[in-house]
């Protein structure tokens, strides 16, 4: 099943780059999805998943949940899309969306959608899933009371060994005294640390 992902390449590999504009980025996924789909239903059709999980990029396993009549949950590391989000990003999302390649992205997403039964506005579709699972506690999620009942937030998911652990202690900067305040944790994405990579290494933001 997954032998389709050596033979066919969209992503870019090594030092090549993703396109610098953004709706044509986005596009590189639907391409994959394309080519995924038929090798994804031959593995399944014979095989029938009772539940399908996937992140934001797994756009075939909405598809593959209408095929097999079940649910397709999209995961999120993170806080979720709410009703308003548009509004809040309408500069960077609409010059996006009513660009040459943003037209073309939605017009051949729209038309794959229709080839499998669905009718759904591809935008709205992305932005918005059917399920979704937020791997973060509700209090960390801005604007929470506008989110759609379509999300459950599931966070944090512990390790139970761990919160059992009782022993550890705030590791001392030789470099610095111990704080007597509250400690702030900060979770850094792979971006962040490509920006600013002496601040990775260094331990320090």
């Amino acid at each position: 099943m997954r032998g389709w992902c050596r033979s066919i390449r969209f992503f870019p590999q090594g030092e090549e780059s993703w396109p610098d504009d953004p709706a044509a980025a986005v596009h590189v996924f639907l391409d994959e999805a394309i080519a995924a789909l038929p090798t994804l239903t031959t593995a399944y059709d014979d095989d029938r998943p009772d539940l399908l999980l996937y992140d934001i990029g797994g756009l075939p396993a909405p598809i593959l949940g209408v095929r097999y009549g079940v649910p397709a949950v999209q995961l999120s590391p993170a806080y979720v899309a709410r009703d308003g989000y548009e509004d809040d990003l309408a500069d960077v999302l609409t010059p996006m969306r009513t660009s040459a390649t943003g037209v073309a992205y939605r017009e051949a997403y729209a038309e794959w959608l229709r080839a499998n039964g669905i009718e759904a506005d591809p935008w709205d579709r992305v932005t918005y899933p059917e399920h979704c699972l937020s791997l973060v506690p509700r209090i960390m999620q801005p604007h929470a009371d506008s989110v759609r009942e379509s999300v459950r937030f599931v966070g944090p998911c512990l390790d139970p060994a761990r919160l059992a652990d009782r022993t550890w202690r705030l590791r001392r900067d030789p470099c610095s005294p111990c704080p007597s305040g509250p400690v702030t944790t900060t979770a850094r994405t792979s971006t962040d640390c490509a920006s600013r990579p002496s601040g990775t290494r260094s331990g320090r933001w």
